[in-house]
């Protein structure tokens, strides 16, 4: 078997956006990234003493639903700058989907999860460190996890009462439509005969 490659190091990691220019207006001006420079399709980045790239792809998907963040790109924030880091985030139109300050075995510290404008999740991070390993696992997303589920099942049932109800309510107004006499045109009453005018009438103009 081959010797493993012999890494020293990350250089940079892509993601990927929409719209070069959105993106860089998030990563610099809400994040405090530094722009370095860009073409037609990339903008590079730098963060502290590491880089990354943001991609333009034609058809971006953001890699996560709706208000999740299991797909994430991680970035450190000073302790003293963390509450005033998720203010900002907040006040710039991006709320914070998660916070933990527990629970995380390998990097500790306090964790916040937010969206940039192309649903990527982003992870702000006051780091304390790695962690003990021998302590258990936190099972805590886990949890949350299975409360979505329950809560998903317990609201399943009562939605498919109200869509079986309304489907019902729709039989029931056409059965009742295809009961209803269609009339002849000798058959459908007459309308009531115009009333006189009681205004009297206009005198002859002379000429």
């Amino acid at each position: 078997m081959a010797d493993a490659v012999k890494l020293t190091g990350i250089l940079h990691f892509a993601i990927g956006v929409g719209d070069l220019d959105v993106g860089r207006r998030f990563y610099e001006k809400v994040l405090g990234c530094k722009y370095l420079r860009q073409n037609d399709t990339t903008v590079f980045m730098q963060v502290g003493d590491q880089y990354f790239v943001l991609t333009n792809t034609a058809h971006h998907r953001p890699p996560n639903p709706p208000g999740e963040y299991e797909f994430h790109h991680a970035f450190i924030v000073n302790g003293g700058d963390f509450d005033e880091a998720l203010r900002a985030l907040e006040s710039s139109g991006h709320p914070i989907l998660v916070y933990e300050e527990e629970g995380h075995r390998t990097f500790t510290g306090r964790h916040a999860y937010v969206h940039d404008p192309f649903g990527n999740a982003i992870e702000i991070i006051d780091f304390h460190g790695i962690g003990d390993f021998s302590r258990p696992d936190f099972q805590g997303r886990q949890r949350r996890k299975a409360m979505k589920k329950a809560k998903a099942r317990k609201k399943a049932p009562a939605k498919k009462a109200a869509k079986k109800k309304a489907a019902a309510k729709k039989a029931k107004a056409k059965k009742a439509a295809a009961k209803k006499p269609v009339l002849r045109p000798s058959q459908r009453p007459k309308a009531a005969p115009r009333r006189p005018s009681r205004r009297p009438p206009r005198p002859a103009r002379r000429r």
